[in-house]
Formats: structure tokens, sequence, C-alpha cells
């Protein structure tokens, strides 16, 4: 009788312990990585662009601080780790936002920024 209460216990503490634990499948469930933000600046100004989680089951999870940021073209415009993006000099550059799901499975999506010298809504 001793021996199935120590199963018993045992199996409930695995059961715990399960429910506990995140789920393995968790970025079997992400569809896709999707990065927004204005499509043009002026030099000086700043935009906050976006990260946006798409999961299969249509929800979406904000994971803008969760990212990885990176400019492809630095001299054009720069982005920090929060995701703001800078203008720095006219011309056209590429943002990139790479997440790592935990289970080391990475998502990544990409936009481009064009830098101006005056605002476009700017009437002369």
């Amino acid at each position: 009788m001793q021996k199935h209460k120590i199963i018993a216990v045992i199996i409930m503490l695995c059961f715990a312990v399960a429910m506990i634990m995140p789920r393995a499948g968790y970025a079997a469930d992400i569809d896709k990585l999707e990065v927004s933000v204005t499509d043009t600046i002026t030099i000086g100004d700043t935009a906050q662009a976006t990260a946006t989680l798409h999961y299969t089951d249509t929800t979406t999870t904000d994971i803008t601080t969760e990212v990885t940021w990176q400019s492809q073209d630095e001299a054009v415009a720069t982005v920090d780790s929060n995701g703001v993006i800078t203008g720095v000099a006219e011309g056209t550059a590429v943002i990139d936002a790479i997440y790592t799901a935990p289970d080391m499975a990475v998502y990544s999506d990409q936009i481009t920024v064009t830098v101006t010298t005056t605002p476009e809504d700017v009437l002369y």
C-alpha cells in the first residue's frame, strides 16, 4: 500500500511541474513577426517602430522591446534598442527586427525608412 502512495505522489508532482513549465511548442504557435513604422521622417526627427508577433490563432503580442533592432545604413537612420528610429541624413535605410523565441527559432522582419530634409506635409 505504501508503494502505491509513493507512486501517486510522484505522479502528482510530475503533473504539478508540467502545469507550471512553459509549453515546449511555444514557437510552433508563432505565425510571423511584423514590423511597422511611418515610412518617412525628416533629418533629426524620430519615429517609434513596433514589432508584433502574430500567432496562428490570430492573436498578437507587442514585443517591441524584446527584439534586436538594427539599421543597415546608420549614416541615414539609426535605431535604438527600443525601436526608436532617428533620421541622420537624406536617403533610405532598411531597419531590421530579429526575435529569438524560447525554443531558439528566429523570426525577422524589416521595413524601409526614407529620411528627407523637409517634412512632406509642408506646402510651399
